[in-house]
């Protein structure tokens, strides 16, 4: 499963790396509320390396009442399901930005599907952006928040992993825009213990 990792991560570059090109390197993914765009990213990559395999697929946007019994109709879905004969296997959020509040709310969702639902995984997946030499403090944060959320959760695994930074513009056409930003990606991967 460290492949479905590093896919995460590979489809959350390749699509920052699309949105700069599409804009002329003025936007990122945390700039235009871009999320579909990196789901689109992570989804396209996941199922590439997923190909050939007989009975697995993957949905976008799949209502939480279809992945448990037990949860109300109220209109919620995850990012990305991936499935293995009709049955989740995995199941995917994606955000634009670390923000604790709302990444803690899909964390709990995660986890309330790994813990109580026939769910063996759930990944978190955050593209975190910085300019001026910042980046480490908010991956910093981020992991901080991370370790606190996690406090207690004795049931189950709680994986964290954070891709390859990455320096800004990376078409050189845009130098000229937005000098001295990074970005990353974090993977929050949470399993049955």
């Amino acid at each position: 499963m460290r492949e479905l990792i590093r896919g995460i991560h590979e489809g959350i570059h390749n699509a920052n790396l699309d949105y700069e090109t599409w804009s002329r390197g003025e936007c990122w993914l945390n700039d235009s509320a871009c999320e579909g765009l990196m789901v689109v990213g992570i989804a396209r990559t996941v199922a590439e390396q997923r190909q050939g395999v007989d009975e697995k697929s993957l949905r976008l946007e799949m209502a939480f009442a279809e992945i448990s019994a037990n949860s109300a109709d109220d209109g919620r879905r995850v990012d990305i399901a991936l499935l293995d004969d009709g049955n989740p296997e995995c199941v995917i959020e994606a955000k634009r930005d670390w923000n604790r509040t709302d990444c803690e709310d899909d964390l709990n969702r995660l986890r309330g599907l790994v813990e109580n639902e026939n769910v063996p995984r759930g990944v978190l997946a955050v593209f975190i952006a910085n300019g001026a030499g910042r980046l480490d403090e908010r991956l910093e944060r981020a992991e901080k928040d991370i370790e606190e959320w996690r406090r207690g959760l004795n049931a189950l695994t709680v994986n964290v992993s954070c891709g390859q930074p990455w320096d800004y513009p990376m078409d050189r056409r845009f130098s000229g825009n937005y000098q001295g930003w990074r970005a990353t990606s974090i993977c929050v991967d949470i399993t049955r213990a």
